[in-house]
């Protein structure tokens, strides 16, 4: 294709995008029931219950729900709020402080925690900033 034929391919195009964008295009909804994934093991399923993970329980929370709502809010929470938090102490307390919180969790920099760790992560943060000098010594 030649130089020339590409130009007028990308024009083409172009012009196709801002119609589009100019006239945007109204959704309709599926009928198609959408695949969910699931978000530990990362495999999709048909969207129906699976009895070996969700045990009839009649619509009450169950001791292995505890678990399953901490991993929602840890999903919910962004490494920025993490990292702000590790940010603040540095300043607050020095980076020796903010290091030795991370050692606590198994690693060195905040970027090497799991999003899993991230609550639990807030909590130390939160709590090594809140404790004194003397307490800390």
């Amino acid at each position: 294709m030649s130089l020339e034929a590409q130009i007028a391919a990308l024009n083409t195009n172009i012009e196709k995008l801002i119609t589009l964008l100019a006239n945007p295009i109204q959704v309709v909804p599926s009928t198609e029931t959408p695949l969910r994934t699931e978000v530990q093991t990362g495999k999709a399923s048909s969207g129906k219950p699976n009895p070996e993970k969700e045990p009839a329980t009649g619509g009450k929370p169950s001791a292995n729900d505890a678990p399953q709502a901490q991993n929602a809010n840890a999903a919910s929470i962004p490494y920025d709020d993490v990292k702000a938090a590790i940010l603040k102490l540095s300043a607050a307390k020095g980076r020796d402080a903010a290091v030795a919180v991370l050692k606590q969790f198994g690693v060195a920099k905040g970027t090497e925690l799991t999003p899993e760790q991230y609550p639990d992560a807030l909590k130390a943060f939160s709590l090594a900033l809140d404790t004194t000098d003397a307490a800390v010594a």
